[in-house]
């Protein structure tokens, strides 16, 4: 379960933070621009893994509920009761 959530909110973690950083610390108004539009870019791409971590969290939260994630689709292994 912790391997799953940290494969998918590491990209947003790691990348919005450097993003953010160069939004933040470059010096002229249109490096800091292109940062902003990165930024934003990676946050749209970072949806459905956030989206995948949400229902990780709050809808499966048994801890035996497996992820496998393929890449373009992730698959919920639900333990039957």
């Amino acid at each position: 379960r912790r391997p799953a959530l940290a494969a998918l909110l590491a990209p947003f973690v790691v990348f919005t933070a450097v993003f953010g950083a160069g939004c933040f610390l470059l010096p002229t108004a249109l490096w800091k621009s292109i940062f902003i539009l990165l930024l934003g870019l990676h946050i749209g791409g970072c949806a459905g893994d956030l989206y995948g971590a949400a229902l990780y969290l709050l809808r499966f939260r048994d801890p035996y509920t497996l992820m496998r994630d393929t890449g373009p689709k992730q698959i919920f292994y639900v333990k039957e009761q």
